[in-house]
Order: C-alpha cells, then structure tokens, then sequence
C-alpha cells in the first residue's frame, strides 16, 4: 500500500494535529506521499511554525488534519 505508517506519536506538533499510531499518511501539503522517504522530504521542504493538511488513511476511510510542524530534533541541538 502506498503511504507511510505512522509508528509511534511523538511530540506536541502531532498530538495536537491528532496523528495516531497506525494512521497512514498519503497526502502531506498537497503532495502524494508514497513512502516513508517522500514523506521526510516533503516535511524538509517546510518550516516550524507552518501548518499543513495531512491526509492520513485510518480505519478504512480517510481523513485529513491540520497540523503545525514544530522544531525538528536535530534543528534544536543546532540553535
């Protein structure tokens, strides 16, 4: 299935978007994702602070958020 699974739900950013563990995000902003790799690349063309609709396969249907990216880890240990 095309898509990237949401394993674990970490940080405030996608709690409060309500992400869920097993939540397959297929739409990221607009663009397909398909993989996992997709994903982390459409995120990197973002910045902290923006919101994003995330279209997310759950349950048999799908449905979409609205979620402000926070701070990346690796970002935080920089500044």
């Amino acid at each position: 299935r095309d898509g990237a699974v949401v394993q674990e739900v970490t940080g405030a950013p996608a709690q409060k978007g309500g992400l869920r563990p097993g939540d397959v995000i297929v739409s990221f902003d607009g663009r397909s994702i398909a993989t996992a790799s997709d994903l982390g690349e459409a995120v990197i063309s973002r910045k902290p602070g923006d919101t994003v609709k995330v279209e997310v396969q759950r349950n048999g249907s799908r449905e979409t958020l609205s979620v402000t990216l926070g701070t990346r880890p690796n970002e935080a240990q920089q500044g």
